[in-house]
């Protein structure tokens, strides 16, 4: 008694319907990676240890698909790294970047790959591939090329602390190094002595070496009172009861280095006393 052979399975034995063209093909990818060229990938962290991921897609000249994964830890906080990696011949069929760690908030890390040629110990940049804001669930990729500006997307909103000046000082708020910083809200507290006269506050902004903005809350403080301010983008002035006074702020007001906003307290007396200022900001880090 014989066996019987298993059935054959679909499709056994049909003719191929799927053909490829073999002259006057277009190219699998816009991107060629010659002779003498790499890829650079620049990250910068508000974090120090973060762990930046690259992953690639090559098509070498024999056909065959070469997968590449690279992983970075960046150094000091807020500091540029720079990473750059010949590769062989090929067409660049993908890339994408992306962390590995989770808790990165949006704006806190800054990442560029770029097309390079390396001559004579010279790198000269060719082409942009991806440029923008990491966080775990914010990676990048290309095709198509992706482009975003420092300072823009998404940030992080933070609450920041300004020391408390001495007596009879001005208060200076100051943020993070290394950052760009939209403010929302700035609050804090002004307690005046017995000296006779009113005090009048207002904020200053200057950037670039000039003055660029300057709000108060239209409000005359007097001697041994205690007026809490609260600066923020909406569109409030004057009272808001329980000795607290509103200040309205422009909507796009950014802090970064080199720019200041300080109190300025018209009648204010040696033994008047500013206390710390807590700042709402939505953060960005500056890539150096």
């Amino acid at each position: 008694m014989g066996t019987t052979p298993p059935p054959a399975p679909v499709g056994y034995g049909r003719q191929r319907e799927v053909s490829f063209l073999q002259d006057g093909v277009p190219p699998p990818s816009a991107l060629y990676i010659g002779p003498g060229e790499g890829l650079e990938l620049r990250a910068a962290s508000l974090d120090v240890g973060t762990y930046v991921r690259l992953y690639l897609r090559m098509l070498d000249p024999q056909g065959k698909i070469i997968p590449h994964r690279f992983e970075f830890v960046t150094a000091a906080a807020g500091a540029a790294n720079t990473w750059r990696l010949p590769l062989s011949e090929g067409f660049l069929l993908s890339a994408a970047v992306d962390m590995n760690v989770g808790g990165i908030r949006p704006g806190r890390v800054y990442t560029r790959l770029d097309l390079i040629q390396i001559g004579a110990g010279v790198v000269y940049p060719r082409y942009t591939l991806i440029s923008g804001y990491l966080s775990l669930n914010d990676h990048l990729m290309w095709p198509p090329a992706h482009s975003e500006r420092i300072g823009s997307g998404r940030g992080n909103i933070q609450l920041l602390q300004s020391a408390a000046p001495a007596a009879g000082a001005e208060l200076v708020v100051v943020v993070t190094a290394a950052t760009i910083n939209r403010m929302i809200s700035v609050r804090f507290t002004l307690t005046t002595a017995v000296a006779a006269g009113n005090r009048v506050l207002t904020l200053q902004y200057a950037a670039f070496g000039g003055p660029y903005w300057e709000g108060g809350a239209n409000v005359a403080q007097p001697p041994s009172t205690t007026y809490t301010y609260v600066a923020s983008t909406a569109p409030v002035q004057g009272p808001l009861g329980n000795n607290v006074y509103a200040i309205p702020l422009p909507p796009d007001l950014c802090l970064f280095p080199g720019s200041t906003l300080t109190t300025a307290t018209v009648g204010i007396a040696a033994a008047d006393q500013y206390t710390l200022a807590q700042e709402y900001v939505e953060q960005w880090i500056l890539v150096p």
